[in-house]
């Protein structure tokens, strides 16, 4: 019998931090809704954050919440440690956001949302093109289907001629 690959071995090119974004109260900085929930650099230490993170449809529904700090969640984003979904931070001058909103299922944005977080943290050429990815359940939206939001935040080195059409193409949701 072979030996199992240990995922904790499976190094990933960079270091994640995934973030879940909580409400604010009127006049808080934006830096206030950002929550670190872990950090991954390794293929073993990314599949115990999802493992550990509410499902979208636990989260964005009308009946169950997620809360943080006393705070329900409002979105997650995935993003390089060296960065962070702030457009203040210097990793993010001079760059751009690619962003889809989509009316679907909760069951449809959860595996969306996994297959873009998948192809960021892989390291091949989308990988390397983005800084972070953001997922925000726009509000209003009610029944089988909301209103989601995915973003694909690109830094000022991602800004040649083909990248938008590189990435829409990676994130076919």
């Amino acid at each position: 019998m072979a030996d199992a690959l240990d995922p904790d071995a499976l190094g990933l090119r960079h270091e994640w931090c995934a973030y879940a974004h909580v409400a604010l109260h009127t006049n808080e900085e934006y830096a206030r809704s950002l929550v670190e929930l872990g950090r991954c650099a390794t293929v073993g230490a990314f599949w115990r954050l999802q493992r550990h993170t509410p499902a979208v449809g636990r989260v964005f529904d009308d009946v169950h919440a997620a809360v943080v700090r006393g705070r329900r969640v409002e979105g997650y984003s995935l993003f390089r440690a060296s960065s962070r979904p702030e457009w203040e931070h210097a990793s993010q001058r001079g760059g751009f956001v690619l962003h889809a909103r989509q009316n679907v299922s909760a069951e449809l944005a959860e595996r969306a949302w996994l297959d873009l977080r998948l192809a960021a943290i892989c390291g091949d050429g989308f990988g390397e093109l983005v800084n972070g990815v953001r997922l925000v359940s726009k509000p209003g939206t009610r029944g089988l289907r909301r209103c989601f939001k995915f973003e694909v935040w690109c830094p000022l080195s991602s800004a040649r001629a083909d990248a938008p059409a590189y990435v829409c193409d990676c994130i076919a949701v």
